[in-house]
Order: structure tokens, then C-alpha cells, then sequence
């Protein structure tokens, strides 16, 4: 992901004409200065903003596994996620290793939470569906403010 990042940044930065259009406000700016800023906003997402995610989304699946009698502690969610995708980050270019990921957290959360993997499954997926209202919850508020500021 960091590669694609950086590519597809130096792709923009190469082409000054594209970088007008997508970049109104940056008009006339050196191709530098973009390539700068967008190090940057990668730098604080992925040393300043991930971790506080992780933290929140592993607070929502720490819940959704006590409604399931998960016996496992918030710490022990958060550690099988970052035990889980460690694999996904650090080898994000091949395929199946997002699916071992996957198969890490199940895993992991049946053994911490002394929970059956099929309930484990079914944590997981109602996970999966909270994140995904929250997130277009999320992205309608962002619309509606874009939209009539």
C-alpha cells in the first residue's frame, strides 16, 4: 500500500497539467512541495492515526465478542490484532496473505476468548457490517458538510 502510495504520487507529481485539475488550490506549486505534502499526510496517517484506529476498532470487537461470552480482555483482542496483520502489512503485495490474516484473527480470537470458531465467524462478520455503517455514516456527515458548507 505505502508503494502504491508513492508511485501513484510520483505519477501526479510528473504531470503538472494533471496536478492543476486535481489540485486547484495548488496551481502554479512545485512539483516537490505536493510530493512533500503527501509524504507527509502518509506519515501521520500511518505513525499517528492507524494506531489510535486500531485501538477503536478492536474496542468495537472487543464488545461484540462479550456479547457473544468472550472471556478475553480488551488487551488480548488488541494484541491478536496486531499479531494478525503484521503478516498483511508488512507482505500487502501478495494475495493470500490477506487471507491468512484473516484466518490468524479467527483464530486468535477463538483461542483469547475462549469462544467456537464458528462464533468466532459470526463476531467477525457482525464486525464487519458496525464498521461499515459507521463508515458510511461517516461519509454521508462528510457529504452533507461538503455539500452546504
Amino acid at each position: 500500500m505505502i508503494f502504491l502510495g508513492v508511485f501513484s504520487t510520483f505519477a501526479i507529481g510528473s504531470s503538472p497539467k494533471l496536478m492543476d485539475k486535481m489540485f486547484p488550490a495548488f496551481v502554479g506549486a512545485s512539483s516537490l512541495s505536493i510530493l512533500g505534502l503527501f509524504f507527509g499526510l502518509i506519515f501521520v496517517f500511518f505513525y499517528i492515526i492507524s494506531p489510535i484506529l486500531l485501538i477503536i476498532s478492536s474496542w468495537i470487537f472487543y464488545l461484540i465478542l462479550k456479547l457473544f461470552r468472550g472471556q478475553g480482555s480488551f488487551a488480548d483482542t488488541l494484541r491478536v490484532g496486531v499479531y494478525s496483520m503484521t503478516p498483511s502489512l508488512v507482505l500487502v503485495f501478495l494475495p493470500f496473505v490477506q487471507v491468512w490474516s484473516l484466518v490468524l484473527v479467527l483464530i486468535g480470537i477463538s483461542v483469547t476468548h475462549k469462544i467456537s470458531k464458528g462464533r468466532a465467524i459470526v463476531s467477525w462478520i457482525i464486525y464487519l457490517g458496525l464498521i461499515g455503517l459507521i463508515l458510511t455514516g461517516l461519509s454521508f456527515l462528510l457529504s452533507l458538510i461538503l455539500i452546504n458548507p
